[in-house]
C-alpha cells in the first residue's frame, strides 16, 4: 500500500510539471531582448580634433551593452544602408520627445544615440534611448567631464540607462518646480528642465537636485519602489541679493536720551537697488514728534514752558550681508544724511525769534548692524497632490 502511494504521488508530481511548468515557464522563455544599435555619437565641440569621440563613446557604450545578457546588441555592419542616414539626422533626435525614423529600414528595437559639447576640459555629453516602434524617447541622461574623464562619467550613469532599456523594477518621477524652468539632476546625471513628467528610474534611494541662475540650489533624498509613481515639488529660493530694485516701509521708535519729555513713533520709507550681496538706498523718515519743557525762576514762582519739536531725517545708505545662511544674514551698514529739526509752537511775541531760527539742520551718520530672518524668502502655499502607487508582486 505504501509503494502505491508513493507510486501515485510521483505519478501527479510528473503530470503538475507537464501540464504547469510549461504555463509558468512560457512568459519567461518568450521574452524577447530587446534588439539595441548604438549609433556614433555627433560632434557639436565645434572642434574637429574631437572628432574621434564621436565613435570612441560610441564603442565604449556599446561594450557595456554588450556584456548585458538582457539586451542583444546589434552590430554596426547589420544597421547597412539605413546606418548613414540615420547618424545624419541624429541631431534632430534630440529636439523632442519623439523623433522621425525610417522605422521599417531600422533592425533594431532601440536605438542609442548621443551628442558631445562644450571644450577638451568641459565636455558635456547626452545620451538618449529612441523606442523605434513608437519613435519616442524612453530615457534620457547627460555625463560631464574632461577627455580624461568623460569615460568614466559615461560609464558610471550606463547601469540605470541599461535598466531603463529593460524596462525592469523602473519607478517613475514627476518633478515640479516654483519657478520652473530649473535644471533637474537625478543622482547627478542631468535628466531635463523643469517640470520633468514621468522620468522613469530605478527603484531604490535617489537623490533629485535642482539648480537655476540666481536661486539656491534645492536637493531631495527619495525612496522608490518598483512600479511606483512619486511627484515631487520643490520651491527654488532666490540667492541672497541680486541686481534687482528695492523698497521698504519701516518704522522707529525715536527715544532721547535726555531733556525730552516723551518717545514718538518715526515712519521711515526706503528705495534703492541691490548689487550681488551689498545694497544702495536712500530713506525719508518723519515725522517724529517730541516735546522739551524749559522751567524758569521768576519771583516767588516757577515758569515751565514746553516747546514742540518735528524731526525729519533723510539718509543715503549701504548695507553690506557679509554672510548668508539658510535662515539668518547678519549685515553691516553705514547711513550718511542731515537730520532737519522744526521747532514748532513757539511764543514769539514773548521770545522774538524769527522764522530762520526755528529751523535747525544737522549732519548725521548713522552705523548699523542687523540680521536677515530668512533672507530672501517668500512664502508660498501649495495646493499639493501626490499620486503614489505600488504594486505587490
Amino acid at each position: 500500500m505504501r509503494h502505491a502511494a508513493v507510486k501515485k504521488s510521483s505519478l501527479l508530481a510528473v503530470v503538475w510539471l507537464m501540464v504547469f511548468a510549461p504555463l509558468y515557464a512560457a512568459p519567461h522563455a518568450n521574452k524577447k531582448k530587446p534588439a539595441v544599435a548604438v549609433l556614433r555619437f555627433q560632434n557639436e565641440t565645434k572642434n574637429k580634433g574631437l572628432d574621434f569621440l564621436g565613435q570612441s563613446l560610441a564603442d565604449s557604450v556599446a561594450a557595456r551593452l554588450s556584456k548585458e545578457k538582457k539586451i542583444r546588441l546589434v552590430e554596426r555592419n547589420h544597421l547597412g544602408a539605413v546606418l548613414k542616414e540615420m547618424e545624419l539626422q541624429q541631431s534632430g533626435l534630440f529636439d523632442g520627445d519623439t523623433v522621425n525614423l525610417p522605422i521599417k529600414k531600422i533592425p533594431a528595437d532601440i536605438l542609442v544615440v548621443g551628442v558631445y559639447s562644450g571644450q577638451s576640459a568641459t565636455l558635456q555629453v547626452s545620451i538618449k534611448a529612441v523606442d523605434v516602434t513608437t519613435a519616442s524617447v524612453i530615457a534620457m541622461r547627460r555625463a560631464t567631464g574632461s577627455v580624461d574623464t568623460i569615460f568614466s562619467q559615461l560609464d558610471a550613469l550606463l547601469s540605470e540607462f541599461i535598466a531603463l532599456l529593460t524596462g525592469e523594477d523602473l519607478a517613475e518621477l514627476t518633478v515640479a518646480t516654483v519657478p520652473d524652468g530649473a535644471a533637474v539632476y537625478l543622482d547627478g546625471n542631468f535628466v531635463g528642465e523643469s517640470p520633468v513628467v514621468a522620468l522613469k528610474t530605478t527603484k531604490g534611494r535617489h537623490t533629485i537636485q535642482v539648480t537655476k541662475k540666481k536661486y539656491k540650489t534645492a536637493e531631495q533624498a527619495i525612496d522608490v519602489a518598483t512600479d511606483e509613481k512619486r511627484k515631487i515639488d520643490l520651491f527654488l529660493v532666490e540667492t541672497l541679493y541680486t541686481n534687482r530694485p528695492y523698497a521698504s516701509i519701516s518704522g522707529f521708535l525715536f527715544s532721547p536720551l535726555s531733556g525730552f519729555n516723551k518717545s514718538t513713533a518715526l515712519g521711515t520709507v526706503g528705495i534703492g537697488h541691490s548689487f550681488g550681496d551689498a545694497l544702495i538706498k536712500f530713506e525719508f523718515a518723519a515725522p517724529a514728534l517730541s516735546s522739551y519743557t524749559y522751567s524758569y525762576k521768576v519771583p516767588y514762582s516757577q515758569l515751565d514752558d514746553t516747546r514742540e519739536y518735528q524731526f525729519y531725517m533723510f539718509h543715503i545708505g549701504f548695507n553690506y550681508h557679509f554672510w548668508a545662511g539658510e535662515t539668518i544674514a547678519p549685515y553691516a551698514g553705514l547711513q550718511v544724511g542731515y537730520t532737519r529739526i522744526l521747532e514748532a509752537e513757539i511764543n514769539k511775541p514773548l521770545y522774538n525769534v524769527t522764522e530762520d531760527e526755528r529751523l535747525i539742520h544737522i549732519a548725521t551718520g548713522i552705523a548699523i548692524l542687523g540680521v536677515d530672518i530668512f533672507p530672501a524668502s517668500r512664502f508660498v502655499f501649495f495646493l499639493k497632490d501626490v499620486i503614489t502607487n505600488r504594486s505587490t508582486h
